[in-house]
């Protein structure tokens, strides 16, 4: 039987420690137990409600935990903040349309008009909208003829790689939220082959949906698409550090917009992504977690498989602010200490354009960005501080977690 042990006020199982109060009711939250959740919340100190106000903000689950605590203020906020969105969105597919541009919104836009009860429950950072590669720049100088650059991003190419799957960001029409235009849905990994990986845009192609918004019809992928698409992009390309919405975001999928079972299960063979599926069953309750496995026809593991369920919430948790210095620090520990300074190069440095971004991100218009030597010195002296932060932020057992993770996804 698991050996269970208690350190510094936490439960430990298998040296992972159990996430503290707080967290524990923004997953369950998540998870959609949204009347457990309310209960509980009830019972807090005002410093941990402040605190689980704080954690919901950062991790982009702010108004779900507004509507679990009845707070309608809010609510109206985020609501309204959510149309604006969808009247961008029916706008740009619009255009798109006129000018005979194929298009597809991917992830939050669908999920949030049919999945969530609620448009405004499911914040969106940006727009994702896959073009079909023939047609990436046209559409791109479509929309920046009515949005424009943003000033962070306008030094930037406007190209796409192996690595960049999208288009630097651009505005909206009426500068509501950024756009990024992609030219593939998934980014080049070994564990999916190149052949499945085209073999699923065309099943997205050939499978679209519409929705109407206002009056106009938004194409959108098939509800297995877009659960593979989740699991795909939450799991193998991001490892987690989408935060809890990406628990949220396949809960309300599998309740509110079900996907039908025969294309799953045909698409999740195709792309021999079962480790992933398993790897997100766990996150979920039992009832959801068997829907998945009944859907896409993988196999559950035992209930203490690695990485555990403590394990992947632990990668879920970590601040946001910190994933990619956290991921950078993990990778460097793995490599011998003669491929460290190569590895850094690759990851940390970067263009002037880069640098003079970061700095548009942090002051906006109000300074101009230094030159030459000046800017190198600025940004690396932020990047400096940035992951000592990470490194004083992060809990100690968070790159075990990390490493159990790809070790479950490339089983050996």
């Amino acid at each position: 039987m698991q050996q269970a042990q208690r350190s510094n006020g936490l439960i430990q199982q298998n040296g992972i420690p159990a996430l503290d109060q707080v967290e524990t009711l923004l997953i369950d939250l998540m998870r959609a137990a949204e009347g457990g959740a309310s209960r509980q919340i009830a019972t807090l100190s005002a410093s941990d409600l402040s605190r689980l106000r704080v954690i919901a903000q950062a991790h982009r689950c702010g108004p779900l935990l507004a509507r679990a605590m009845d707070n309608n203020a809010v609510l109206a906020r985020a609501q309204q903040r959510g149309l604006a969105v969808a009247r961008e969105a029916a706008r740009i597919s619009y255009l798109l349309t006129e000018a005979g541009i194929a298009h597809c919104f991917l992830k939050g836009l669908a999920l949030a008009h049919l999945a969530y009860p609620l448009p405004g429950l499911r914040p969106m950072r940006d727009l994702d909208i896959l073009i079909a590669p023939t047609d990436l720049a046209r559409a791109h100088a479509l929309l920046v003829s009515k949005g424009g650059t943003m000033a962070q991003f306008a030094d930037r190419p406007v190209l796409t790689s192996d690595a960049a799957k999208h288009l630097p960001p651009i505005h909206s029409p009426d500068q509501i939220i950024p756009v990024e235009l992609h030219d593939r849905m998934l980014s080049a990994d070994d564990r999916i082959p190149p052949g499945a990986r085209q073999a699923f845009e065309t099943a997205l192609w050939s499978g679209l949906r519409h929705f109407p918004l206002g009056r106009t019809d938004v194409p959108i992928p098939s509800s297995a698409v877009m659960l593979l698409h989740l699991v795909l992009h939450g799991v193998h390309e991001h490892e987690l550090d989408l935060g809890p919405l990406y628990i949220a975001d396949i809960v309300y999928l599998l309740r509110y917009d079900p996907p039908n079972r025969s294309e799953t299960r045909a698409l999740a063979s195709l792309l021999s992504m079962d480790s992933a599926l398993k790897i997100t069953a766990r996150l979920l309750n039992p009832p959801e977690a068997a829907r998945l496995a009944d859907l896409t026809g993988f196999v559950p593991d035992a209930s203490q498989a690695r990485p555990t369920r403590e394990e992947l919430q632990t990668l879920l948790t970590l601040p946001p602010e910190g994933r990619t210095d956290f991921k950078l620090q993990v990778d460097l520990a793995q490599v011998p200490v003669h491929g460290r300074a190569g590895l850094f190069l690759r990851r940390a440095v970067k263009q002037p354009t880069v640098m003079r971004a970061r700095w548009i991100e942090r002051h906006g218009g109000r300074r101009r960005a230094p030159r030459g030597l000046a800017l190198v010195a600025w940004f690396y002296g932020l990047r400096l501080r940035q992951m000592l932060k990470t490194t004083r932020s992060t809990p100690p057992h968070a790159r075990a977690a990390l490493l159990a993770l790809r070790d479950g996804l490339d089983p050996r």
